[in-house]
């Protein structure tokens, strides 16, 4: 659905908000808080190829439901719990913001797609077409919250954690921990993850992770990036470090980054400079950079050891406490 992927990108111009609270088995969280965002060199090179590349999903929005992204969106919280890196699953969307919930609701009537529920202050939207168990299925919370699961179930597990009558995930209180920046990123990775991991000549080196953590924040000129990872002993930790700097450097862009290792965790930062952020972004998600090219420009931009403090040091314990 072209309109939760405008949702989706659209976090990435959030304002600040609390980490929603996620379903328990959630082993990745992802936390975009981006008030400050919107005022750096970085947003003002981003907006004019995010407004392009989804021109037609953020008319949509504003014209069925009044939903204007940069003026009501106040945060994103995504959240994954597949069980396998080859297992599709959507997982878990939460935005938070000001929502004309009657607007929702005409424009689901008019769209004849949804089934339209409402049960103690929450609507719930079903997807009519597809198999019952695998629809996408939306809520609206409160007036103010826009919660998305793949299934019902999935929907139901999501509505509960976000009122508190079901335990929420452990990486949320990582993110909210670690809120340093303006997106925050935490995971602890399942057995089944970590086998994946392993099975791979790419990324073998981190088979034994067992938590990592990021933020991200605007320097004067670009964006700078820390992060850590925790492994189960010092011995996968070397070998995670290892990993680490070979991936380092193989790129122009991060040669020369800090990495060191600390016990067990693994922890560095990196910085690219806003144009070369937005050209990633571009790159990733497979926008067109015509509206782009000229603004652009710039070298890629490693972060030096000279003049930067290193991140911060968290609570060592894992998140989901293995």
């Amino acid at each position: 659905m072209r309109l939760l992927l405008a949702l989706l990108l659209a976090s990435l111009v959030a304002v600040a908000g609390p980490v929603a609270k996620l379903p328990a088995d959630c082993w990745m969280v992802v936390h975009f808080d981006a008030a400050a965002l919107m005022k750096t060199d970085f947003y003002k090179l981003l907006a004019p190829v995010l407004r392009d590349a989804l021109e037609d999903e953020l008319e949509d929005l504003q014209k069925k439901v009044g939903f204007d992204l940069e003026r009501d969106l106040e945060s994103v919280t995504i959240g994954f719990a597949a069980e396998s890196f080859d297992e599709e699953n959507p997982g878990f969307l939460v935005a938070r913001g000001r929502i004309d919930a009657a607007k929702f609701d005409a424009a689901a009537a008019e769209a004849h797609d949804y089934v339209t529920t409402k049960r103690e202050g929450v609507t719930i939207y079903s997807l009519k077409s597809g198999d019952a168990e695998s629809c996408e299925c939306m809520a609206i919370v409160g007036g103010n919250t826009f919660a998305m699961a793949w299934t019902r179930e999935n929907l139901d597990r999501l509505l509960a954690s976000l009122s508190g009558s079901a335990a929420a995930s452990a990486a949320c209180d990582r993110v909210e921990k670690n809120a340093t920046g303006l997106v925050g990123f935490a995971m602890a990775p399942t057995a089944k993850l970590r086998e994946d991991l392993r099975a791979n000549p790419e990324t073998a080196g981190f088979a034994g992770v067992r938590a990592a953590w990021a933020t991200l924040a605007t320097t004067a000129d670009g964006v700078k990036i820390s992060y850590a990872a925790e492994f189960g002993s010092e011995d996968e930790a070397k070998l995670g470090e290892a990993e680490v700097k070979k991936h380092l450097a193989g790129s122009d862009a991060l040669r020369g980054a800090p990495c060191d290792r600390e016990g067990a965790v693994v922890r560095g930062q990196f910085a690219f400079s806003a144009a070369d952020m937005v050209k990633r972004v571009v790159q990733e998600l497979g926008w067109e950079e015509d509206r782009a090219e000229g603004e652009l420009e710039g070298e890629e931009t490693p972060l030096k050891d000279e003049g930067t403090e290193p991140p911060p040091k968290e609570d060592e314990s894992t998140p989901d406490g293995g």
